[in-house]
């Protein structure tokens, strides 16, 4: 089996998909690759175990799974958090973890980022801000995201997608792009991907 580490603002549910690709299997073939016996177990298990399989391959714990790799840093901060619940209070949670895999049936991408990433690194992949709730351009290159409406999109690759994908109206995105109040919601969730540790309560995120 081919095992590739996550990039950096790699989707997870993105780089399970290029795993699968990578290695031409889907995720019950690939689980069985890596030894997991998942008889008897639904697609959502078989997922999970694929994952703790890939994890445990990496060396990296769940905690930091849905920190660098998930929205859930992010989604946080746009729903309601019941405190008190200690368990809840560390990203390792098997209640965040499942909420990792939770993805929009609309997938974004930057046509700007997927021609750099096949020029650089000889593929393109997903990247979590670029599906940030309410950010319609890329922060990169101050253009409107493209999308896809399809929720098995994650499942192959922005480049594979990019004749589907169509362009955010400019009219629309611009004057966002133009409004302080956005750019600073934008800069606030973005800053919770790379750098929250723990769980946020509503309180403290509004």
């Amino acid at each position: 089996m081919r095992l590739w580490v996550p990039l950096a603002d790699e989707l997870g549910h993105g780089y399970l998909g290029r795993l699968c690709s990578g290695n031409m299997l889907n995720q019950a073939q690939l689980a069985r690759g890596f030894g997991v016996c998942i008889d008897a177990m639904n697609k959502s298990q078989t997922r999970r175990a694929l994952l703790d399989r890939v994890l445990s391959e990496l060396q990296m714990d769940r905690a930091a799974w849905v920190r660098q790799h998930s929205l859930v840093p992010a989604s946080m901060l746009l729903g309601r958090w019941r405190g008190g619940q200690l368990g809840l209070s560390r990203f390792g949670h098997e209640q965040h973890v499942a909420r990792s895999f939770v993805t929009a049936s609309v997938a974004r991408m930057c046509r700007d980022c997927v021609a750099g990433d096949r020029e650089r690194i000889g593929f393109s992949y997903w990247r979590r801000t670029h599906q940030l709730r309410g950010v319609t351009w890329c922060i990169k290159h101050h253009r409107p995201l493209s999308q896809v409406v399809d929720h098995c999109a994650f499942e192959t690759s922005p480049h594979a997608l990019c004749a589907d994908a169509a362009d955010l109206p400019e009219r629309e995105v611009r004057p966002a792009l133009e409004c302080e109040v956005l750019r600073k919601y934008s800069a606030v969730l973005r800053r919770f991907l790379t750098e929250a540790s723990s769980p946020a309560e509503l309180s403290w995120g509004g």
